[in-house]
């Protein structure tokens, strides 16, 4: 396996990807946070970066507490070689809900309604 790049888009602790860097040849593991400054975190809004295409990661981890996909679109034009991503979504999803359309769009499913159990209301 070669050595991984890593972007932690939404860093907090770090205790995932501490213990995974004992398991796995991590060359670089670059973490970043749009707001809060968390120390060692480069405080940049991981959306933007990613949509320069101007990195070269091969592990990218969309952790954002709530809706990933807008780090997603940003970064799914850009992928140009095998890469590993780590996409967590956080919150429910509620009809109409916001989540659940940028949800759908990522997806390629505008228009469609969210199953029954997964609606609010």
């Amino acid at each position: 396996m070669r050595s991984l790049d890593v972007l932690d888009c939404c860093a907090a602790s770090g205790k995932i990807w501490k213990q995974l860097r004992q398991e796995f040849k991590v060359k670089r593991y670059t973490r970043m946070r749009h707001r809060a400054a968390v120390a060692s975190c480069l405080k940049i809004d991981s959306a933007r970066y990613l949509a320069t295409g101007k990195w070269e990661h091969n592990v990218i981890d969309i952790d954002t507490f709530g809706n990933p996909f807008a780090l997603w679109l940003a970064m799914l034009p850009h992928v140009k070689t095998t890469t590993v991503v780590f996409l967590t979504i956080s919150i429910g999803f509620a009809k109409g809900n916001s989540v659940w359309k940028s949800t759908a769009t990522a997806l390629g499913l505008n228009g469609v309604e969210p199953p029954p159990g997964m609606a609010s209301g």
